[in-house]
């Protein structure tokens, strides 16, 4: 065998045995991948069907609308000091929507508080 004949001949060992490994690696991958996809399987139970109650919870979240709007009214007479939402502002339980000015009920009860030491 000549030199150029013993060259060529590693050079095509070497790209076979690329090949060869780099198709072991794909299907080692390929199987590891499918068994992965057989162990994440979900267990079913299964019943029979019959008339009943049913009762379920559903925690969704979306937008309510109202479908009769009205006005808040307070049965005392207080200025607004200060308003924190918009129209159209999402506001939830416990949040603050307005302050009133307390000046004025504050002087009342020293007043008040006046009176009951006189």
């Amino acid at each position: 065998m000549n030199r150029k004949t013993l060259i060529k001949l590693v050079i095509w060992t070497v790209i076979i045995l690329i090949v060869a490994g780099t198709t072991v690696r794909l299907i080692r991958r390929f199987s590891e991948a499918s068994s992965e996809v057989v162990e994440q399987s979900t267990t079913v139970d299964v019943g029979v069907v019959s008339r009943g109650t049913l009762e379920s919870l559903i925690d969704t979240e979306g937008t309510i609308w109202a479908t009769n709007a009205g006005s808040l009214y307070s049965e005392n007479d207080y200025k607004v000091k200060e308003v924190f939402i918009e129209i159209g502002d999402h506001i939830n339980s416990g949040d603050l929507v307005l302050t009133i000015d307390t000046k004025p009920l504050f002087m009342q009860i020293d007043n008040l508080n006046l009176q009951l030491i006189q």
